[in-house]
C-alpha cells in the first residue's frame, strides 16, 4: 500500500493510510510523530 504525504499548513502534515498520522516539521532534518494512528503498527511502518 501506497501512503501519501499531505501537507496542511506551514510545518503541519498528515501521512493519507488507513489511519491518518500526523507530523510536525521541527527543522529541516526532523519531525515530530503527532497521532501514530489506531493501528499498533502504524508508527513503524511510518519510520521506513
Amino acid at each position: 500500500m501506497m501512503y501519501e504525504l499531505i501537507q496542511v499548513s506551514e510545518r503541519s502534515y498528515y501521512i493519507q493510510s488507513p489511519s491518518k498520522i500526523g507530523l510536525v516539521r521541527l527543522d529541516s532534518q526532523n519531525v515530530c510523530l503527532i497521532d501514530s494512528g489506531n493501528d499498533k503498527d502504524a508508527g513503524r511502518k511510518v519510520r521506513h
